[in-house]
């Protein structure tokens, strides 16, 4: 028994009232013979405009009477859209006739006509996608297609003539488009390519994408939303909105950016990783690398904190979406499981040099300065919140070599603090209650998980260099206090010195017994009888004994520490021959004075 017209149109009519619009087009297919083109098209853009009322009442830009007002002619104009289907076109309830069954003609003049209207709507990359599936001579399509996208990564966008310039490009591309479609003929489209069309073209569902204007150098096209439930209109917004947030961004103005991609992220969609890598861009260059780390400094770490949040949910995004646990809409095929390297090395450059900066303003160096002041605690917890920042950019951004160098060189003792010394076991033990042993190893086994191999010995090269560096600075101080001499300056040098051979030891055994910087301290200091510094003398006996040296953090004497060092290096017969070339090099020195 056939379904009576006005049951059939109550069921349209209820459904397009609960803004069931995909329900509303379902049953409009279903209940047809075959499809009435001015129908349809009617029924698609009523159906526009309801969920266009209903967004805008939601954001506030229509009052709740005007929206009334236009849901209620809404309702009208789509009860006389029902009013005009043909009650012989009426079929069995139970009979659902599928879309795939309907029969579709287009002529191939009316074709060059949509993929021209779908070019100018959706852009290039789109309608070559359209264009791919069904052609079979895709040879030109392909050409056409690496060449634009070749050409995108030729623009760096850094001034606002490289936008104008890429726009003009842009557009000789969809003209060299455009004389492909007019040369389409029918032996070139594959079969049943009417229905691809019709499904690209005409289905509301069907939620479409155009290339992304590349807001940054290295910007994909825009992926679909998440949300399978999405409107053709939510679709619409989101990839206007993201144009405008580009707009914006490439003006400089990065606050007018972030409020497009908010809108995005709280009206149309939460869960997009490519959103919240806009809003992680436009963030940082809304702020500046100086803000937020003079924010961090401060103690106040919001910014810093709002930075680790955007990069978090990207990478949590990307990974769900990749793997395809938040979304089954075909077509989203994210390339990364998180967000390419390259992409964070501004970010990390600006808040490395800002970071630096700052560090270099705490003026401190415990090999060359012995007397603590009343600021020393100050300006060693201030390079502890530098060594802090730096490593969470490191751990929640991107541990990029050049900063976990800076960070590594601190805290092995070629910059401003001794933070890791050892203990009489010769074991690494951290100084102050700051984890410096954890977080050198942390960041280094970091850096070079990322790199796929060693850096260590490029790390070590630049740690050899500031300890060499910071020696040479004793050497030119040492003239200064050479001449009257007193008991306390040559013990406030002897200890500067010791602090010095004590850091060639601890990184030593950092850098997993790189021996490197043990034949550092033997060749520029310990067997120098006329160097620096006289480390041995004689007593009342005669016998040849080292001088105590009484350090902050270690209470041993010379021979203890030289010993340490030449054994490991030489081996025990190592030690015993130079301890007897020592004696005699300090006795003939003796005999001549």
């Amino acid at each position: 028994m056939k379904q009576s017209q006005p049951s059939l149109r109550a069921h349209l009519l209820e459904a397009a009232k609960q803004n069931l619009w995909d329900e509303t087009v379902r049953c409009l297919f279903d209940h047809i013979d075959y499809i009435d083109r001015d129908l349809y098209q009617r029924a698609v853009l009523l159906g526009s405009q309801r969920n266009n009322t209903k967004m805008q009442a939601q954001q506030g830009l229509i009052t709740r009477e005007r929206e009334r007002v236009e849901l209620a002619q809404n309702d009208k104009a789509f009860m006389d859209l029902f009013e005009d289907i043909n009650p012989d076109i009426l079929v069995n309830a139970g009979e659902e006739v599928q879309f795939d069954d309907l029969k579709i003609e287009i002529s191939l003049p009316e074709l060059k006509i949509k993929l021209n209207n779908y070019l100018l709507s959706f852009g290039l990359l789109a309608t070559l996608d359209l264009l791919l599936e069904i052609t079979k001579d895709k040879g030109p399509l392909h050409t056409l297609k690496h060449d634009f996208k070749s050409k995108q990564w030729e623009f760096s966008f850094e001034a606002q003539d490289d936008l104008l310039q890429w726009y003009t490009t842009e557009e000789r591309f969809k003209e060299e488009l455009m004389v492909l479609i007019q040369a389409l003929e029918l032996a070139n489209l594959r079969t049943g390519w009417e229905k691809l069309v019709n499904e690209w073209t005409a289905l509301p569902h069907q939620i479409t994408t155009t290339n992304y204007h590349l807001l940054f150098p290295e910007a994909e096209d825009i992926y679909p939303l998440i949300k399978t439930d999405a409107s053709q209109a939510d679709a619409d917004k989101y990839r206007r909105l993201l144009h405008l947030a580009q707009d914006a961004f490439k003006l400089g103005d990065y606050e007018l950016s972030l409020k497009y991609c908010r809108q995005v992220q709280q009206y149309i969609e939460p869960a997009s990783a490519q959103l919240y890598e806009f809003l992680l861009q436009a963030f940082f260059n809304q702020q500046s690398a100086n803000t937020i780390i003079e924010d961090a400094l401060k103690g106040d770490c919001k910014l810093l904190q709002q930075l680790f949040v955007y990069v978090g949910r990207v990478n949590s995004l990307l990974r769900k979406q990749t793997t395809g646990s938040q979304s089954s809409q075909p077509g989203i095929q994210y390339r990364h499981t998180e967000i390419p390297r390259k992409k964070l090395d501004h970010i990390v450059d600006g808040l490395s040099r800002s970071l630096q900066w700052y560090g270099s303003q705490i003026d401190f160096d415990y090999v060359l300065t012995n007397e603590r002041d009343s600021t020393y605690l100050e300006r060693r917890q201030a390079m502890e919140q530098y060594l802090q920042i730096g490593v969470k950019i490191c751990r929640f951004v991107n541990p990029k070599p050049t900063l976990v160098e800076t960070l590594l060189n601190e805290l092995a003792g070629g910059g401003k603090f001794d933070w890791i010394g050892t203990d009489e076991a010769h074991q690494l033990i951290d100084h102050f209650d700051f984890p410096a042993v954890g977080t050198f190893n942390s960041l280094l086994k970091q850096v070079e998980h990322q790199s796929g191999h060693s850096l260590q010995n490029m790390y070590a090269l630049n740690l050899r260099n500031s300890l060499k560096q910071k020696l040479n600075q004793l050497y030119k101080a040492y003239p200064e206090v050479k001449h009257g001499l007193q008991a306390d300056q040559e013990s406030t040098l002897f200890h500067m010195v010791s602090k010095w051979l004590h850091a060639c030891k601890t990184a030593y055994l950092l850098f997993e017994q790189d021996k490197s910087f043990l034949s550092l301290a033997i060749q520029e200091e310990l067997t120098k009888p006329d160097g620096l510094l006289d480390w041995f003398t004689f007593d009342p006996e005669g016998q040849l004994v080292e001088r105590q040296l009484q350090g902050r953090h270690v209470q041993s004497n010379v021979k203890t520490e030289y010993e340490f060092i030449v054994k490991s290096l030489l081996g025990d017969a190592g030690w015993e021959r130079l301890e007897a070339e020592i004696i005699q090099k300090h006795y003939d020195r003796w005999i001549a004075r």
